[in-house]
């Protein structure tokens, strides 16, 4: 059976998380992550994939020390280019992994978060909406990155959605909300001007 597309808030790895044995898949990390997931992070060239388990990804939002993995490198944590629009060359090839581990009956974690400053029940999707909303081709970054999504939905399962996940605009300063509940609705914002 294929896996899963989950949007889900990405939870946090407890301190010292890459102390556990073996080194090379520490077991403190299972005690909170689901092994059978594979979580998604905005990233640049520098910190996309082939850092060491532990090392440093040397980023901010869900990359630096506050996200999920302390700002640390690990397997289950793939970076997808948020920031360089001449190189998304790079999510084709993160997207092709995600879609053989999906047909594996792996699953995709696509990451969203509750904001404080905003209603209970309201998640904002978080890929390139955070840091990588300041890019200058934020949009056409966005739109490619739904039509991969799109794409690895079709070899899912699933595609589960919990309600209230929204995507901001962030091209305007009041980030227009628009529900994403379904893979038409990402559609939809592909035909935004």
């Amino acid at each position: 059976m294929a896996g899963r597309i989950i949007f889900a808030e990405i939870p946090r790895l407890n301190l010292d998380w890459q102390d556990g044995t073996p080194s090379d898949d520490p077991s403190n990390v299972w005690t909170v992550w689901d092994k059978n997931n594979y979580y998604l992070w905005g990233a640049n060239s520098s910190n996309i994939s082939g850092i060491s388990i532990g090392k440093s990804l040397m980023g901010g939002g869900l990359a630096g020390s506050h996200g999920p993995t302390r700002g640390l490198a690990h397997p289950h944590y793939i970076g997808v280019n948020t920031m360089e629009s001449d190189k998304m060359n790079e999510n084709i090839t993160a997207f092709n992994n995600l879609t053989s581990l999906l047909v594996s009956g792996k699953n995709v974690v696509i990451p969203i978060f509750h904001d404080k400053g905003s209603p209970a029940g309201e998640y904002k999707y978080s890929l390139g909406t955070g840091i990588g909303s300041n890019v200058g081709s934020w949009i056409d970054i966005q739109k490619f990155i739904f039509k991969c999504i799109i794409k690895l939905s079709n070899d899912a399962e699933s595609v589960d959605i919990p309600s209230g996940v929204y995507w901001p605009d962030c091209r305007s300063s009041s980030k227009t909300h628009y529900p994403v509940a379904n893979v038409d609705d990402m559609k939809a914002i592909l035909a935004l001007d």
